[in-house]
């Protein structure tokens, strides 16, 4: 078995580290690697190497990237990121979750059919569970409004205090969201940070927002947000759940389950 994790700028990228965890402990001797697709520059990196022999995928559609990477290279599996997890295409067979949320981060043949699943939605679940999150009616602003918005908005979606964050925009926005100017001006429980690093800065929020507010980073990168703010969790409890999910899928075993795991141990491991 062969899997990889297929995105832009995944420098900080734990995955790896994960997956070998997981084919250690269950014995499953499969590989993963780590695509970094940087479009612009049309370039791809499997494993901080270049490979030229790819080059030929920015010719393509977008959508087709994915079933190359598995045809052309052999892969069981891929987990994808930003900027690819939002470009679904009728040729997948999409889960329930990915067609209410619009996104997903893994993909895979059944039968000749490639499907792709939803499982930042089970992640957050776990990390919420993990931290003895429950939000209840706080006031709860998700920064970002990408993939992984849209699945910790679908999560959370009982809650009638959700806002969502985002750039500014000339076009109409719903209700519930606002520009990050406005975010000084807001009283605020938890922030869910699910921008890509570096994004957010310090100097957005005021020093209240700063000491009060319990800020929910899904990212596990480097950041001075970390000291910035008084009650921080990171987003690596969402990825160890989500490497298990993964993997219990594509192998249809139930017993590899997040639930089973250490995370404690793992977290050193990373």
């Amino acid at each position: 078995m062969k899997g990889a994790l297929v995105g832009k700028n995944l420098n900080f990228s734990k995955s790896k580290l994960v997956h070998n965890y997981i084919s250690k402990k269950y014995d499953l001797n499969y590989t993963y690697d780590i695509i970094d697709v940087q479009d612009e520059e049309k370039i791809v990196f499997i494993n901080g190497v270049e490979n030229k022999s790819l080059q030929f995928i920015f010719d393509l559609p977008k959508d087709l990237f994915l079933p190359v990477f598995l045809e052309k290279l052999g892969y069981t599996f891929i987990n994808v990121t930003s900027p690819f997890k939002t470009i679904i295409s009728k040729k997948y067979t999409n889960s329930f979750l990915v067609k209410k949320t619009g996104c997903f981060n893994i993909i895979y043949y059944v039968k000749n059919r490639l499907v792709t699943y939803n499982s930042d939605i089970f992640g957050f679940k776990e990390l919420l569970q993990r931290n003895t999150i429950d939000f209840n009616k706080d006031l709860v602003y998700i920064l970002g409004n990408g993939g992984v918005a849209r699945s910790a908005a679908f999560v959370i979606r009982k809650n009638p205090k959700i806002f969502v964050v985002r750039k500014n925009s000339t076009h109409s926005i719903p209700e519930n969201h606002i520009f990050y100017p406005d975010l000084v001006n807001q009283k605020a429980s938890y922030f869910i940070n699910t921008t890509t690093p570096g994004v957010i800065k310090a100097e957005l929020f005021t020093e209240e927002q700063l000491k009060t507010v319990t800020f929910i980073d899904l990212n596990y990168a480097p950041t001075s947000l970390k000291c910035s703010f008084k009650h921080y969790i990171d987003g690596l409890d969402m990825l160890i759940a989500q490497a298990f999910k993964t993997i219990s899928l594509v192998t249809k075993n139930k017993k590899i389950a997040a639930s089973d795991c250490d995370y404690i141990k793992i977290r050193k491991l990373l």
